[in-house]
C-alpha cells in the first residue's frame, strides 16, 4: 500500500474579494528647480532680476544672485555719465526673489497663480549699484496669513548693505486677483 501524502486545504476564496491594482498615477508635472528662476517667475529680461539662486531654507530664508548688465536699456537715461540701479528695481529684485522663496515653501502652480507685489512698508537705499556689481539678494519670511506673505529683504555688493525693504505680496489666480482689485486689470 501507497502512502498518501495529505493534502493541504485550500484557503477558501471569499466572494466579492478579489486583488485589485491600482491604477497608473497620471504623470506628474515636471517641478521647476530653483536654480531656473525662468522657470517659476514670469518675468523675463530686461526685468529678470535674478540670474540663479545660491542657497534657501525652505519656509526660511532665500538668497539669489544678480548681475546688471552694463548693456541694460535703463542705463542709457539712469544716468548716461554714471549709470545706477533704480532703487524702485532693487525691490523689484527683492520682490523677485521673495516670490521664488514663496514657491519653494509651498509650491504653486506658475501657469495658475501669480505673486503680487501689495506694499513696500519700507525701503533703504544706502549705497549706489552700478552695471556689472555682483549683488547678492537675501530675503526672510518674516510672516503669512491667507494669501500674503510678509517678507524682509535685503542686496549686499561686496559685502556691503546697498538697500533693503520689507515688502508684503499676495499669492493669487489672475481670475482672483482682478476681483479684488474691483473688476480691474492693470
Amino acid at each position: 500500500m501507497i502512502a498518501r501524502k495529505k493534502e493541504k486545504p485550500r484557503p477558501r476564496k471569499r466572494p466579492g474579494k478579489t486583488k485589485r491594482t491600482r491604477p497608473a498615477a497620471p504623470p506628474r508635472p515636471r517641478r521647476p528647480a530653483l536654480a531656473e528662476p525662468a522657470s517659476i517667475l514670469r518675468h523675463r529680461p530686461p526685468l529678470l532680476l535674478v540670474d540663479s539662486v545660491t542657497g534657501s531654507t525652505r519656509g526660511r530664508w532665500l538668497v539669489a544672485a544678480w548681475s546688471p548688465k552694463a548693456s541694460w536699456p535703463v542705463f542709457r537715461g539712469h544716468f548716461p555719465e554714471e549709470p545706477i540701479v533704480p532703487g524702485l528695481l532693487l525691490v523689484e529684485a527683492i520682490a523677485q526673489a521673495s516670490a521664488l522663496l514663496a514657491w519653494d515653501t509651498e509650491p504653486f502652480d506658475v501657469r495658475r497663480t501669480r505673486m503680487y507685489l501689495v506694499t513696500v512698508e519700507r525701503a533703504r537705499f544706502l549705497a549706489r549699484v552700478g552695471p556689472r556689481d555682483e549683488l547678492e539678494i537675501r530675503t526672510d519670511l518674516v510672516d503669512r496669513r491667507g494669501p500674503l506673505w510678509r517678507f524682509d529683504g535685503s542686496i549686499a555688493c561686496r559685502g556691503q548693505v546697498v538697500a533693503d525693504a520689507r515688502i508684503v505680496a499676495a499669492l493669487l489666480a489672475p481670475a482672483r486677483a482682478a476681483e479684488q482689485a474691483g473688476g480691474k486689470q492693470a
